[in-house]
């Protein structure tokens, strides 16, 4: 995002669930999508990427591996989807292709993602103050980006805050309080227990100044598997 050149101040900003690259300055800070109407220059600035640069700040956005056209490790070539066209064979190819070996986000990825991008912020020298904000799921990769730089002693004085912004405790926690008591057992089941959400965990780990925002009329994360301090 736009910002002030060798600027020491950064932002690195964590993605909801679905929220992309190619879309998040319009991404409104309660939620949703700017109206059109706020296109207008003129028009009061609501996004999070306004907000930090009018505060000095450059804003670094990133999109998750598997999210957009951001692609990770797979196993099988991109030109199966680009030979036959329209054939059936090459539609068979492309489902089976998505579903049984194309590389699959997890939370582990979306973590690893984040800490990959915040080295590499850190490792060009000019950053010495780095703000972690982590929106809904992104809430999950920002703090275990904190608890991983936070306990490197080469990193720790670099991070200056993490923001975790309407996120959740660990993922079992909203399953059981929107559908039923039984799906946290089963989402553990059905990733063989390999799947690690607790972000209370990891937020309670970093060693750095936090904010956590949070909304008892979520519709997606109930009041009850909502982080809050």
């Amino acid at each position: 995002a736009k910002g002030v050149n060798n600027n020491s101040r950064a932002v690195l900003y964590c993605n909801p669930n679905a929220g992309l690259v190619e879309v998040a300055t319009g991404l409104n800070m309660v939620g949703g999508n700017v109206p059109a109407s706020e296109a207008d220059p003129s028009a009061p600035k609501d996004t999070w990427t306004d907000f930090y640069t009018e505060q000095g700040f450059d804003v670094y956005l990133f999109n998750y591996a598997g999210y957009g056209r951001s692609n990770g490790p797979g196993v099988c070539s991109s030109s199966v989807s680009e030979d036959v066209g329209k054939s059936c064979m090459a539609r068979f190819c492309r489902i089976f292709n998505s579903f049984f070996l194309a590389f699959k986000p997890r939370p582990d990825t979306l973590r690893s993602d984040g800490i990959a991008v915040a080295e590499h912020i850190l490792d060009s020298g000019a950053v010495d103050q780095l703000f972690i904000h982590g929106e809904s799921i992104g809430g999950m990769a920002a703090s275990g980006v904190a608890k991983h730089l936070t306990n490197k002693p080469s990193t720790r004085s670099k991070v200056s805050l993490l923001v975790c912004d309407r996120t959740f405790c660990n993922l079992e926690a909203i399953a059981q309080r929107l559908v039923g008591e039984w799906t946290g057992n089963a989402i553990r089941a059905l990733t063989l227990y390999s799947w690690s959400t607790d972000v209370a965990g990891d937020f309670l780990k970093s060693q750095c100044p936090k904010v956590v925002a949070q909304d008892a009329a979520d519709a997606i994360i109930a009041d009850d598997a909502s982080l809050k301090s």
